[in-house]
């Protein structure tokens, strides 16, 4: 989904890998009671200070996903949309084979009208709909252009958004105004001088020892875990920043990362029907049920993509002219 003009290593695809893994162990305290979303707070009945350290690492997951398009760009095709569109559809099918009866007439309202609540699919899908014009601006920009550009929506998204808690703007990071702030930095990290690794490390850790602190002592609320909480923010650059420093190849990271997508999407229906995670368990069965479920998920998620994949580079042909019509000089 990205632009070639940089030619991409397995240390990007590996990114991918990580960050799903972390919105996925993310997702498995919250099903654990470690973090309760919920009621808007940290469980402080028990593993609290568990729950609030795990979290501080994995928050950065939706974040880094989104940075990695903006440093490459998204290289935007209609027939590239209307695939996504088809994974998304072709998940909500499978939740659909498996459902109980009772969620069967919201699961076809969410396929009939491509309605969810996870903010996630619409945002990255306007996001990926914006990026002509997003690119097209980028590109015209100098190094010292992007930096004051950087300022200025960061004075939105954080100061407007997050700070003041404008729910017109962007009060956790939970929207488009989000991600187009990161796909922003994200190109403004292609182009950033070199920073010595040991002060990104440095400022990485700092950052979630601060989400921590931060969590612990406002635990009435989940400010610590928005997206677009400065410490966040900060985390997520220092992090991406580091692994654009190696450079490798590796067939297999790349063809396993080719399939993150499907599997954030898949993920709630693997824990759902395979091996359910559950706080009375025991940490040797909760561990054993997580790892277990991360497997399936990467199996069922590849399977999907190879067959979507496979589908589309027979048909790729009658989207010719409408790609053609959308292509961007």
């Amino acid at each position: 989904m990205e632009n070639k003009q940089i030619q991409r290593n397995s240390t990007f695809e590996l990114i991918r890998i990580i960050a799903i893994t972390f919105i996925f162990l993310h997702h498995c305290l919250i099903r654990l009671g470690l973090m309760n979303y919920w009621n808007g707070s940290v469980d402080i009945e028990s593993y609290k200070i568990l729950g609030i350290c795990l979290n501080s690492f994995f928050i950065i997951g939706v974040n880094l996903f989104i940075l990695i398009s903006g440093y490459f760009t998204i290289n935007f095709k209609f027939s590239k949309f209307v695939k996504l569109l088809c994974i998304i559809l072709v998940c909500q099918l499978v939740y659909l084979l498996f459902a109980p009866e009772n969620e069967v007439k919201n699961i076809l309202r969410s396929i009939l009208l491509l309605r969810t609540q996870n903010s996630f699919i619409p945002s990255y899908l306007a996001l990926f709909l914006l990026s002509p014009l997003l690119n097209k601006a980028l590109e015209v920009c100098s190094y010292q252009d992007l930096k004051k550009i950087i300022i200025l929506v960061t004075i939105v998204n954080v100061f407007m958004g997050f700070t003041l808690g404008y729910v017109c703007i962007d009060p956790n990071g939970y929207n488009l105004f989000n991600f187009i702030y990161l796909y922003i930095f994200g190109y403004f990290l292609r182009r950033a001088p070199f920073i010595r690794t040991y002060k990104l490390v440095s400022l990485y850790f700092l950052s979630v020892i601060g989400i921590m602190v931060w969590a612990y002592f406002y635990k009435s609320n989940l400010s610590a875990f928005a997206y677009n909480n400065p410490l966040v923010l900060l985390s997520a650059f220092s992090f991406f920043y580091i692994f654009t420093k190696f450079h490798f190849k590796n067939e297999y990271i790349n063809k396993v990362a080719s399939c993150t997508f499907c599997v954030f999407l898949m993920e709630n229906f693997v824990v759902q029907h395979f091996f359910p995670l559950n706080s009375m368990l025991s940490w040797s069965h909760i561990i054993k049920n997580i790892v277990l479920d991360y497997i399936i998920l990467f199996i069922i998620a590849y399977i999907i993509t190879f067959f979507i994949e496979k589908y589309f580079s027979k048909v790729s042909v009658y989207f010719k002219p409408i790609d053609s019509y959308f292509k961007f000089k």
